[in-house]
């Protein structure tokens, strides 16, 4: 077990606070209780600043560059958490991968939202699964925001670096692509 593992294990036993930085991917900062981690992934309760739910994450662990805990800030951003129960728990087996917790996602939220931060930090595709096989997946995704159409996507199962779901974007987005009730 590396050290970062060691770190990582000990801060989700805590309910500790952490900020996660993939400094190779140019991804931002992930900040939030790990709520499971192992060999190969890590799935973190993000929290906003002002310590609010703000989705689930999970991300590749050797991607993972710099991990801080401990800080006045987190410290402060976990106590206000305690205060605010919006969460959804992913459960999660210690055989878990990337594409395996994408399913498990996609079935608890009904959606996935798919990082491909190999590619360009800022891709995120949002959809829902339409199958898969060992190499690539298909999804419906979602359109822009405003324009409430789908299209069909396939994509490499490989370029996946991270799943996210039930964040406040996500939720407003789905909803604004459920059929109107008359």
């Amino acid at each position: 077990m590396t050290l970062l593992q060691t770190a990582l294990k000990e801060a989700r036993l805590a309910r500790d606070v952490v900020e996660l930085q993939r400094d190779t991917l140019g991804a931002g900062v992930i900040t939030g209780k790990i709520t499971f981690v192992n060999d190969t992934i890590i799935q973190i309760e993000r929290l906003t600043d002002g310590g609010h739910y703000d989705g689930v994450t999970v991300i590749r662990t050797d991607d993972i560059t710099r991990l801080r805990r401990g800080t006045s800030e987190l410290k402060f951003i976990g106590s206000l958490s305690e205060n605010n129960h919006q969460h959804r728990v992913v459960s999660l087996s210690e055989a878990q991968t990337l594409w395996s917790c994408v399913q498990s996602m996609q079935t608890l939220f009904s959606y996935v939202c798919l990082g491909i931060e190999d590619l360009d930090p800022d891709i995120l595709i949002i959809g829902q699964l339409d199958g898969h096989d060992s190499n690539y997946v298909k999804l419906a995704e979602f359109g822009r925001f405003n324009s409430g159409e789908t299209n069909e996507l396939i994509l490499a199962k490989d370029e996946i670096t991270m799943v996210e779901a039930d964040t406040p974007y996500c939720r407003g987005l789905l909803e604004k692509m459920q059929p109107r009730q008359p």
